[in-house]
């Protein structure tokens, strides 16, 4: 785990740099995926650092992401009490 951090970490900051500079950022497609898998399984945990996290918040809501160039994609559960990530396999893709 600490090694896929570690390669994001650098990437995002090449990316960034970048960025900056005006170019277009090239970042592996597996890469990024896990990225954004990481991004919705820690950001109910995000709230210390990101306080309007918290507002991501209703009854029965669901948020989908899909990658326009695959078939994955994440389903992200409203609650009134906060939000989580559907991990079922099923879920992202109805």
């Amino acid at each position: 785990m600490h090694e896929i951090w570690r390669r994001q970490s650098g990437k995002l900051h090449r990316a960034d740099a970048e960025l900056a500079l005006g170019c277009r950022p090239a970042i592996d497609r597996p890469l990024a995926v896990d990225g954004i898998d990481e991004l919705l399984v820690n950001l109910p945990f995000a709230t210390s650092f990101a306080p309007k996290v918290a507002n991501l918040r209703g009854p029965d809501k669901t948020i989908r992401f899909r990658t326009i160039d695959r078939d994955d994609a994440w389903l992200v559960r409203l609650r009134p009490d906060g939000f989580g990530l559907d991990t079922s396999p099923a879920a992202a893709h109805r």
